[in-house]
């Protein structure tokens, strides 16, 4: 192999190496990076990838987020998604633990139940009883 092969052997393997650094990099800083590539590979639903990036300074349970949207689309809300509207999002955070007060800043959001107040009347995070004290 002659210098000149040599050479244009190496610019091409740091260019590629430096292509994918900059990739990992990005994973790590930018969650709306992340959440793309991880759809794109794991083809993940798209109600649940609008979740993901609209919250994504929140650490999200997975899990929780699948569940939401199979009971969001059982219940017959899935033409309401289409548009990029915040009540879906609202939705969202009062099915989980996010309004609890006993609810520990640091852990992931928790899906408890659907809210919806047709749906289930008994549920709802945001009601302050005033007898408790």
């Amino acid at each position: 192999m002659k210098r000149r092969g040599f050479l244009s052997a190496a610019i091409a393997a740091v260019a590629v190496g430096g292509a994918g650094a900059a990739t990992l990099y990005k994973m790590r800083r930018e969650p709306a990076v992340r959440s793309r590539l991880l759809a794109w590979f794991e083809r993940i639903d798209p109600l649940a990838r609008r979740i993901h990036e609209h919250f994504s300074e929140l650490t999200l349970d997975t899990a929780g987020v699948d569940a939401f949207v199979e009971d969001y689309r059982a219940l017959g809300f899935e033409s309401l998604s289409t548009r990029d509207n915040s009540d879906f999002y609202l939705t969202y955070l009062a099915s989980t633990d996010y309004f609890d007060e006993t609810r520990v800043a640091d852990a992931p959001l928790a899906y408890v139940a659907f809210f919806h107040p047709y749906v289930s009347p008994c549920r709802n995070p945001f009601a302050r009883f005033d007898d408790d004290a």
